[in-house]
């Protein structure tokens, strides 16, 4: 089987899967981009509580590298 017979017998499934990562990252983009705001508009925030709160989380995830969160994410959390 050569790579163009691969691709023409599963060409659907692959533009699936192509639709359903975009849509994937979208949602996620979004996401992250609210949650960043979020927390930048909590660490401007007169409410030391919230302050406090926005600036402990903004620290833990610039301060550790992303294979420890993502460690820490699926080991621990669950």
């Amino acid at each position: 089987m050569s790579i163009l017979e691969f691709l023409q017998q599963f060409k659907p499934v692959l533009l699936q899967g192509t639709l359903v990562t975009c849509a994937q990252f979208l949602l996620a983009a979004i996401i992250a981009v609210l949650v960043a705001h979020v927390a930048g508009l909590g660490k401007i925030s007169r409410n030391p509580l919230v302050r406090g709160a926005s600036v402990i989380y903004i620290e833990v995830f610039r301060g550790t590298s992303l294979l420890v969160q993502l460690y820490w994410i699926f080991f621990v959390l669950p």
